[in-house]
């Protein structure tokens, strides 16, 4: 037996240890947790109704933008919130849209900066995107959120 087989009692918990810690390590990283690769697409296909469709995603990364693509004849509420708050809130959309959310910059104090605005981070963060549609006519609504780690 090696030296690193687990023969001899240190090296062997030595080498557990270094599998554990590797394994925390990525798992912290967001390597092995639950992320997507690809930005997400969220649809809502239904006709002539009130519709409600929620569904949560990991994103890590700096949110870069939110594509809202519809397809129809009715005006829908798209919001978009992480556990801590609200990221997006767009209403009465009849057409295609594009949003970057860009985030006050804050002083040491925790004052907002006049002017001062940034990316908002995410780090292995779940978002929550809800789809509300109107009654009446055709609903096709896709949500895109692509962050700097997306490809």
């Amino acid at each position: 037996m090696g030296p690193l087989s687990g023969g001899s009692k240190p090296y062997g918990d030595m080498m557990k240890k270094v599998f554990i810690t590797i394994a925390a390590v990525l798992i912290a990283s967001g390597v092995m947790a639950e992320e997507d690769a690809l930005p997400i697409v969220i649809e809502d296909n239904h006709s002539g109704v009130t519709n409600v469709v929620t569904d949560s995603y990991r994103f890590s990364g700096k949110l870069e933008s939110i594509f809202i693509d519809i397809s129809g004849t009715s005006t829908q509420t798209v919001t978009i919130a992480s556990p801590y708050e609200t990221l997006l809130t767009a209403t009465a959309i009849a057409a295609d849209a594009m949003y970057s959310p860009e985030y006050p910059v804050h002083d040491a104090a925790g004052s907002a900066i006049s002017d001062v605005y940034t990316k908002r981070s995410l780090a292995n963060e779940k978002l929550t995107v809800t789809v509300t549609t109107v009654s009446g006519g055709t609903n096709d609504v896709k949500v895109i959120v692509k962050t700097s780690e997306t490809k």
